[in-house]
C-alpha cells in the first residue's frame, strides 16, 4: 500500500504531514494524494484515460485487481504512452507488498526514469520521494536523504512550497542529521508561516531528539511538550502523536522512570494498532522491552524483542531487524549468556549498522567479551565504541562506552588511560544531570541507572591508591537528587525554585547542588569533633573510607559481594518471634508494627560478622576515646543496619565503644546545620503526639492498639517546662491539630503507627487520630510533610520501622527524607518493630539526657546503654498472657533507634 506520510528511522522519531492533492504540472501527467478521498491516490494519464481508469481500479483493491495494474503497463508500452508507464510502474510499487522491497524499488526507479524523460516535475518529485522512503526501509539512510532533498527541490520547483518543507524535514530525519539551532529555528517559522502544524510539531519533535541527544533532557521534555500541545490543537494524525509519545517515553526511562515510560508507550502502541501502523508499532514494542530491561524484567524484555523482530520480518521492515538482532544480543548479555551474546552482537556489527546503532553495539561486544575472559578483544572493542560514538555525538552513550572501557582496562592499557576516561565520563555525566528535567523523582531515577559509572570510578581510583579522589567520586555518587532538593528548599520561595509539585508525586529541584570536597568532609569532622566512616558497596567490594579530624583519609577495600552483604544485614532484621517455642513467653513481646516482637537475637552471628566486614578493617583508624563520635555513612542495604549492634569477637556492641550518627551523604550536613541554625532563633516548644488507637487498613491488614504509647508520652511531658509543651494523645491527635501545632514546634515526638509503601514512597504514613467529623483515620503522609515548613532540632519517630523505605541510589527514600527537606535538623527512627516496654523506658531517659545538656547523639547512646543495663540486671519485664516476664539482654530490644542528620 502507498504511504504518503513522513517517516522516521527508529529511535529518532517520526512526524505524519497531511499531503494536499497536488496541482498536474505542464506535462498534465501527474498523480495525486489525497488521504480525505477514497481512493486517497488518483492517476492523471492526458494521453490516455483507458490507462488511469486501469490503475485506479487497481489501487482500489490491489488484492482483487492486480492484474489491472499489469494490464494498464501493457497498455501503455503498446501506446508509447510514456506517463502512462511511468503511472503504472509507480501504481504496480503502491500495491506491492512491503516484504518485497526490492521490487517496489525497481518499479519506483522505473517511474522516476520515465517522470523525467517526460519533464513531469510534480511526479517526479512525488516518485523520489516514495523511492527514497523504500530505500530507507533498506536500511540506506544517507542515499534515502539524498534522494529525499532532491524531491523536496523538485517540489518548491512546482511551486509547492509547503511540500518542499516537508520533504526536507523528511530528508534530514533519514540521514538522522542534527541540525544547528538555527536551522531549527528557521524551519519551524517556515511551517508556522506556511500553517503547517503537522511539520512545526515535527520540527519540534526534532529539535527534541537533538536535545536528548546532547544530553538536555529538560530542553527535550520542553520541546517535546510543545509538539504535542500543536498536535491536540490541530487535531492532527494520531500516527504523528504515537510516535511524539515513544520519544517522550525514552526520555522518562533515560531519567531512571520506566513506569512512567511504559504509559507512554502503550498508549502508543495502542494508537498505532488502532490506525494500521503495523511498521512503527514494531519501534514501540521495541521501546516496551527496552522499558522491562531498565525494570530488571529481563525475560519479558526478551521475549518482547523477539515477538517485535518477527513482525518485522513478517511485515518486510528491513530498517528495524538489525536493530531488533542487535537489542536481543544486548539481552543476552544481561541475562549472562555470553557466547550466545558476543555471537549475536558480532552478526549484527557484520551487517554495518548506522554509527548510531554502532556506538552501543561495540560497546555490549566489549561487555560480552569481557566476561568471556577475552580482555584484548574486549578492550577492542570499547575502545572502537568510544570512537564511533564521539563521532555520532550522543552524550549519554559517548559515557556508558568511556565508562566501558575504563572498566576492562589492564595494567597493560595502564590505568592512567582508565582514569582519563573516567573523568571524561563523569563529566558528561554532571553536564547531562545539570540538564534533567528539575524534579525529584527523575533525578533520584537518572543518579540510580548511572551508578555503575560510580562503582567502576572507585575500582579504577583505588587500583591507583588514589584515595582522596575515590572517597570525592563516592560522594558524587550519594543522594544527589535529595541534596538538589534540599537546595532548591533552602535557595528561598521565588517562582523560579519554590517547592511545586511538577509531576505528583514528584517534586521541583532547579538547583544543582554540589557533592562535598575531601577538605569540606575534613572540616565538617573538626565540626562535629567526629570521625567520618563512609562506605561505598559494588557487586563484588566494599570501599571504607575513614576521614578523621586531624585530615586523615585511609582507604580499605574489603573483598565482599553486594550481595552477601544484603543478606546478612536482613538477617539481622529477622526479629520475628520463635514460633517453635512459643510457650516460653520471654521469647517475645508487645510491639508496635505487629502483635509481638522476638527477644532473641536470631541476627547475632550476622552482627558479628558484619562487625569483621565492616569495622574490623578499619579499626585502627578509629578514635581509642570511650564515647567519640562517629559520623557513618550508608550504602545501599547498609542504610537498614543498626551499627549501634555490630558486635566485636569479645561480644562487645559497637555502641558501648562510640556515639553514632548517620547521613546518606556528607553534604546533607550543610542543609542541616541551617536547619539547626533556625531552629534555633525559635523559642523552645516541643510536640509530643501519641495515638494508641488501632485500625483495619484497606488492604486487610490490621493494626494493633498501643497503650505504652500514651504511658510513653506522659512520662516525657513530666520531664519538660509545662508551658514549653504541647501535647496530643488519641482524639487530640487529629490531622488539623497536629498540623497547626507543628508549625511552632522546635522538637516534635510521634508515638504512633507508621505504615512505609515502597511503591509510592509519598504515600508512607503515621497514623493519627479518627477524624471527629468523618471518623475515619487520618495520616500524615510523607508528601504531607514534604510540603511543612518547620523549624525543629529534633522530629523522634515511635513507631515501628519508620527509618527504613526504598532504597535507591540517592539513598533511602523514606521519612527521614521528607522531615530533613520539610526543615528537621535531627532525626530519630526505627529499623525494625519495637517492643512497648523498653522502648517506653528508654526514650524518657533519652529526653532526660537531653535536658542535661548532651548532644543527641549521646543521649541516644546514653538511653539505649541505660536500657542495655537494665535488662543485663533483669529490671525490664513485659506482660504476657501467664503473666508479667523478665526481658533478656538483646539488641532487638534497645538497638533499632537511630539518628541522622546533627549529632
Amino acid at each position: 500500500m502507498l504511504l504518503g506520510f513522513l517517516r522516521r528511522l527508529v529511535f529518532i522519531g517520526l512526524f505524519v504531514p497531511v499531503i494536499a492533492a497536488a496541482q498536474p504540472d505542464a506535462a498534465g501527467c501527474d498523480l495525486a494524494f489525497d488521504p480525505k478521498t477514497k481512493p486517497n491516490l488518483t492517476f492523471s494519464d492526458p494521453n490516455n484515460a483507458d490507462v488511469s481508469a486501469l490503475l485506479t481500479t487497481g489501487y482500489v483493491d490491489p488484492a482483487k485487481n492486480a492484474d489491472a495494474f499489469t494490464s494498464a503497463l501493457a497498455l501503455a508500452k503498446e501506446k508509447q504512452d510514456k506517463c502512462g508507464e511511468a503511472l503504472a510502474e509507480y501504481g504496480i510499487a503502491a500495491a506491492t507488498d512491503r516484504a518485497k522491497n526490492a521490487d517496489i524499488q525497481q518499479h519506483l526507479k522505473n517511474a522516476v526514469d520515465r517522470f523525467a524523460e517526460i519533464g513531469a516535475t510534480h511526479a517526479l518529485a512525488q516518485s523520489r520521494y516514495m523511492l527514497a522512503q523504500s530505500l530507507r526501509r533498506s536500511s540506506k539512510p544517507e542515499e534515502a536523504a539524498a534522494l529525499a532533498m532532491q524531491s523536496s527541490k523538485d517540489f518548491a520547483a512546482t511551486g509547492n512550497q509547503g511540500r518542499a518543507l516537508e520533504v526536507q524535514v523528511s530528508a534530514i530525519l533519514m540521514n538522522q542529521a542534527s541540525p544547528p539551532e538555527a536551522e531549527i529555528k528557521a524551519l519551524i517559522d517556515q511551517a508556522h508561516a506556511l500553517h503547517l502544524p503537522g511539520s512545526e510539531s515535527a520540527i519540534l519533535h526534532l529539535w527534541g531528539d537533538n536535545d536528548f541527544q546532547a544530553g538536555h533532557f529538560a530542553d527535550a521534555f520542553a520541546h517535546y511538550e510543545g509538539a504535542r500541545k500543536i498536535l491536540k490543537e490541530c487535531g492532527c494524525d494520531n500516527q504523528v502523536l504515537g510516535t511524539l509519545l515513544v520519544s517522550m517515553g525514552r526520555l522518562e526511562r533515560m531519567q531512571g522512570q520506566p513506569k512512567i515510560a511504559l504509559k507512554h508507550y502503550d498508549e502508543a502502541l495502542r494508537i498505532q494498532n488502532a490506525i494500521g501502523d503495523h511498521e512503527y508499532a514494531i519501534q514501540t514494542m521495541n521501546a516496551i522491552a527496552v522499558a522491562y530491561e531498565a525494570m530488571e524484567e529481563h525475560p519479558k524484555a526478551l521475549a518482547q524483542y523477539e515477538k517485535a523482530l518477527a513482525q518485522a520480518k513478517a511485515i518486510g521492515a528491513e530498517q528495524f531487524i538489525p536493530f531488533l538482532e542487535g537489542n536481543i544480543g544486548g539481552e543476552l548479555l544481561r541475562l549472562k549468556q555470553y557466547d550466545r551474546a558476543a555471537k549475536q552482537l558480532q552478526m549484527v556489527i557484520a551487517k554495518k549498522p548506522s554509527e548510531y546503532q554502532l556506538c552501543f553495539r561495540e560497546n555490549q561486544l566489549a561487555g560480552a567479551f569481557f566476561h568471556l575472559g577475552r580482555k584484548e578483544e574486549a578492550y577492542d572493542a570499547a575502545e572502537a565504541a568510544v570512537n564511533v560514538c564521539r563521532k555520532n555525538k550522543n552524550q549519554d552513550n559517548l559515557a556508558d562506552a568511556l565508562e566501558t572501557r575504563a572498566g576492562v582496562a589492564t595494567e597493560k592499557q595502564g590505568y592512567e588511560h582508565a582514569l582519563a576516561d573516567i573523568r571524561e565520563a563523569m563529566a558528561i555525566r554532571e553536564e547531562i544531570r545539570s540538564h534533567l528535567v528539575p524534579d525529584d523523582a527523575r533525578k533520584q531515577g537518572y543518579n540510580e541507572r548511572i551508578q555503575d559509572l560510580y562503582d567502576v570510578s572507585i575500582e579504577v581510583l583505588t587500583k591507583m591508591d588514589r584515595q582522596r579522589e575515590a572517597l570525592e567520586t563516592a560522594e558524587k555518587g550519594r543522594a544527589r537528587a535529595f541534596l538538589d532538593l534540599m537546595g532548591t528548599q533552602q535557595a528561598g520561595d521565588s517562582h523560579e525554585v519554590k517547592n511545586v509539585v511538577i509531576n505528583d508525586p514528584s517534586f521541583a529541584s532547579y538547583v544543582s547542588a554540589a557533592p562535598f570536597s575531601t577538605q569540606q568532609m575534613v572540616e565538617a569532622a573538626k565540626r562535629y569533633k567526629s570521625t567520618i566512616v563512609s562506605y561505598w558497596a559494588t557487586n563484588d567490594a566494599l570501599y571504607i573510607w575513614i576521614v578523621s579530624q586531624n585530615d586523615d583519609v585511609h582507604e580499605v577495600r574489603v573483598p565482599v559481594e553486594r550481595k552477601r552483604l544484603a543478606a546478612l544485614v536482613a538477617r539481622t532484621l529477622k526479629n520475628e518471634p520463635v514460633k517453635e517455642k512459643a510457650e516460653v513467653p520471654v521469647q517475645s513481646a508487645a510491639a508496635r508494627g505487629a502483635k509481638e516482637v522476638g527477644t532473641e537475637a536470631q541476627g547475632s552471628s550476622a552482627w558479628r560478622t558484619l562487625y569483621k566486614l565492616l569495622v574490623t578493617p578499619v579499626e585502627r583508624y578509629l578514635p581509642r576515646e570511650q564515647g567519640a563520635l562517629l559520623t557513618i555513612i550508608p550504602h545501599h542495604e547498609l542504610f537498614r543496619l543498626s551499627f549501634a549492634a555490630l558486635t566485636d569477637a569479645k561480644g562487645q556492641y559497637l555502641l558501648e565503644r562510640y556515639a553514632l550518627h548517620t547521613v546518606p551523604a556528607s553534604a546533607l550536613l550543610q542543609y542541616t546545620r541551617e536547619n539547626e541554625q533556625r531552629a534555633e532563633k525559635q523559642t523552645q516548644h516541643y510536640l509530643l503526639v501519641a495515638n494508641a488507637s488501632g485500625v483495619k487498613l484497606s488492604n486487610g491488614v490490621t493494626l494493633p492498639e498501643l497503650p505504652a504509647t500514651l504511658r510513653e508520652v506522659k512520662a516525657i511531658e513530666k520531664l519538660l517546662p509545662p508551658d514549653a509543651v504541647t501535647a496530643f494523645a488519641n482524639a487530640g491527635s487529629s490531622d488539623a491539630a497536629v498540623n497547626d501545632a507543628l508549625r511552632g514546634a522546635t522538637v516534635v515526638h510521634f508515638a504512633t503507627h507508621a505504615v512505609l509503601d515502597d511503591a509510592d514512597p509519598r504515600q508512607s504514613f503515621l497514623l493519627l487520630y479518627p477524624s471527629a467529623t468523618t471518623h475515619e483515620p487520618t495520616r500524615l503522609t510523607s508528601g504531607d510533610i514534604y510540603k511543612l515548613k518547620l523549624h525543629t532540632k529534633l522530629v523522634v519517630l515511635s513507631a515501628c520501622r519508620t527509618g527504613l523505605g526504598k532504597i535507591t541510589g540517592d539513598g533511602i527514600d523514606g521519612f527521614s527524607r521528607a522531615f530533613f527537606y520539610a526543615g528537621t535538623a535531627s532525626f530519630v527512627a526505627t529499623l525494625w518493630d519495637v517492643a512497648d516496654e523498653p522502648t517506653s523506658a528508654l526514650l524518657p531517659h533519652f529526653y532526660r539526657e537531653l535536658n542535661a545538656g548532651r548532644t543527641r547523639a549521646v543521649a541516644l547512646r546514653n538511653a539505649q546503654l541505660a536500657v542495655m543495663r537494665d535488662l543485663r540486671a533483669g529490671k525490664l519485664k513485659a506482660k504476657t498472657a501467664l503473666g508479667p516476664v523478665t526481658l533478656p539482654e538483646s539488641p532487638l530490644l534497645w538497638a533499632a533507634f537511630s539518628l541522622s542528620g546533627e549529632p
